[in-house]
C-alpha cells in the first residue's frame, strides 16, 4: 500500500508531520480537511482504513504538497461508517507516518449524504 512507502530515518530526510490536530469529532456525511505537513511539491497518500471517502471517491488518495510544503486531502465520513475511523498519511520522500483518529458523533443529524 503505498501510504506505507515512506522514506527511513536520515540526516537529511524531515518527517512527515501533522498540521493542526489529528483528533478529530465529525457528524455522519460531514467532511473534514486534513493536513501535513511534508517537502514541497512532495507526493502524499492519504488512506482511510475503517471506511469513509476522499474527494476522488476513493479510501485513498495522493496528492501534491503546495509550494509551502502542505498537503491536504478532504475526508468524508460517509454512510457506514460509526464509532471510529483512522486515516493515515505517509510520502515517499519524508520518514513516519502520521495517524488522525477521527470520532463519528452517530447523536447528530447527518448534514448530507456522499453514500
Amino acid at each position: 500500500m503505498r501510504v506505507h512507502d515512506v522514506a527511513g530515518p536520515g540526516p537529511d530526510i524531515k518527517p512527515i508531520r501533522a498540521v493542526g490536530g489529528t483528533a478529530v469529532t465529525v457528524s455522519p456525511g460531514e467532511s473534514v480537511v486534513l493536513r501535513v505537513r511534508v517537502d514541497r511539491g512532495a507526493p502524499v497518500t492519504f488512506t482511510a482504513f475503517d471506511g469513509g471517502l476522499f474527494e476522488n471517491d476513493l479510501s485513498t488518495v495522493t496528492v501534491e504538497a503546495s509550494g509551502s510544503g502542505q498537503a491536504t486531502a478532504e475526508f468524508t465520513a460517509t454512510r457506514g461508517v460509526f464509532g471510529s475511523a483512522t486515516v493515515v498519511a505517509g510520502s515517499p520522500v519524508c520518514s513516519g507516518q502520521v495517524e488522525f483518529a477521527i470520532v463519528i458523533d452517530v447523536d447528530t443529524d447527518p448534514p448530507g449524504d456522499r453514500g
